[in-house]
């Protein structure tokens, strides 16, 4: 189910912001990324995909997620080797897209939805199906092939 949620979220019609209000680790990060844009809180706080740390690794529903979102330069260091950033650096990575302090924090992602919300529908939502069809392609496969063998067990 957090596997379909995740491309709910990405998948949605409509523009999606996340308000990061500390770390974004693991399935926090993958939340985050689903979104169509991330604002986080300045402080020192922490991005992470630490599942290879942790010995785990990261099924396709989730990469294709993550090659959607993460800048080509930090792909290596930040999927494989499981690197952490701080909020202001990763903009540049490509998990998040503003940071603001804390004191504007909610005013700011309000501000920005009601930007978003302004945006023609079905337009945006057929902008957002042609550029990320494949890509919800790929990860409705991998997740209906991990509901076939989760059947199987």
């Amino acid at each position: 189910l957090g596997y379909r949620l995740l491309l709910e979220l990405f998948s949605f019609d409509r523009p999606v912001i996340a308000a990061v209000s500390g770390h974004s680790i693991a399935l926090g990060l993958f939340v985050t990324c689903s979104a169509d844009y991330r604002i986080a809180i300045d402080g020192k706080y922490l991005c992470q995909a630490n599942e290879v740390r942790n010995n785990m690794d990261i099924p396709p529903q989730i990469m294709e997620i993550l090659k959607a979102r993460v800048n080509k330069k930090y792909f290596y260091p930040a999927v494989f080797h499981a690197d952490a950033y701080s909020v202001q650096d990763s903009i540049e990575v490509g998990y998040i897209d503003e940071v603001v302090s804390k004191d504007i924090f909610m005013k700011r992602v309000i501000e920005k939805a009601k930007e978003l919300a302004t945006l023609p529908h079905p337009f945006y939502a057929n902008t957002k199906k042609s550029a990320h069809d494949d890509v919800r392609q790929k990860i409705l496969k991998a997740i209906e092939k991990y509901e076939n063998l989760a059947d199987l067990k």
